[in-house]
């Protein structure tokens, strides 16, 4: 195993225990969160990049920008949109994906995969500023998971492909938690 496949477990590792903990702690706290989130990422940016997962690389680059800007002390205050844009975001990645599934498999999968990079990664700041509460947060990460998968197979990421399968499972596991608070108390 090389140094970087040892640190994109790690990060895996820890991203997986710190969404646990997000999904399932009823009294998470913020900065916990999002500190684990920006070491995490930052593990996944490097281990991806050695490997050219550009998806990855992409999620996890923004992922870690947010989390070092809430860490220190910035604000979402400017963030102005709201759920909405995730759907039509996706739903403009899926209208340019689905004819390619019949001339170019590889290009839709990509091009699916860079809808999971614009979910996970919108999701992420909209949960950052307070604009998609915790259920929708979860569920857009089930999506991103999940249709990241044939991408990080074609890409033999796979420390980032085991995630991704656990993060689907945890995220849809949210459904049947229903204590948890939208906001850290």
């Amino acid at each position: 195993m090389t140094g970087f496949e040892l640190l994109g477990w790690f990060g895996t590792l820890l991203y997986l225990a710190n969404y646990a903990y997000l999904a399932f702690y009823r009294r998470w706290r913020r900065p916990v969160y999002f500190s684990a989130n920006g070491v995490a990422a930052l593990s996944l940016v490097v281990s991806s990049a050695a490997i050219a997962s550009w998806q990855a690389v992409g999620i996890n680059f923004f992922w870690a920008a947010i989390s070092v800007w809430l860490l220190i002390g910035g604000s979402f205050r400017f963030v102005r949109v709201g759920p909405g844009v995730l759907a039509v975001g996706v739903g403009l990645c899926w209208v340019a994906a689905l004819p390619a599934l019949f001339w170019q498999w590889q290009l839709a999968v990509a091009i699916i995969g860079w809808s999971s990079t614009f979910a996970f990664s919108a999701a992420y700041l909209l949960f950052a500023a307070r604009r998609l509460t915790i259920g929708p947060y979860h569920l857009w990460n089930a999506y991103a998971a999940f249709v990241l998968l044939p991408q990080l197979y074609l890409d033999a990421n796979w420390p980032v492909l085991a995630m991704e399968v656990c993060w689907f499972v945890i995220s849809l596991s949210t459904r049947f938690n229903l204590h948890q608070p939208d906001e850290p108390r």
